[in-house]
């Protein structure tokens, strides 16, 4: 599995370094279920995607909800488990991100965000 990197546009610091990509039905099923963590460098991009929720998760997470040019359409810091969050219309994909990241990289709604890699991303045009 290809991992990818998610850095702030109008700053060019990297956010988190290692992403992985949830983009077939299973993978998006289970997203981060099968997780005990979330390291402060991990993260999950689900695509496509526009709700989300953490019932059965052991941690607290940090979500991030993109429109289809990475534009930040909605946060929520520290979403406990057991939480159902849903997101505004134009939602294209979501970031699911370790507690604290939101807050500690200054991330805010409108902000844009750039995800990198190797190859090509996939499920993105």
């Amino acid at each position: 599995m290809t991992d990818y990197q998610l850095r702030h546009v109008a700053s060019g610091e990297p956010v988190i370094n290692n992403i992985k990509i949830a983009n077939t039905c299973i993978s998006r099923l289970l997203g981060l279920l099968p997780k005990s963590y979330l390291g402060r460098e991990d993260g999950l991009w689900i695509l496509p995607c526009t709700s989300i929720h953490t019932v059965g998760m052991r941690f607290s997470i940090d979500v991030i909800f993109l429109d289809k040019n990475f534009k930040i359409i909605k946060l929520r810091k520290n979403l406990k488990p057991f939480r159902f969050c849903f997101s505004f219309r134009n939602t294209h994909s979501v970031l699911e991100l370790s507690s604290g990241v939101i807050e500690s990289c200054n991330l805010n709604c409108g902000d844009f965000l750039h995800i990198t890699s190797s190859s090509v991303m996939p499920g993105v045009k």
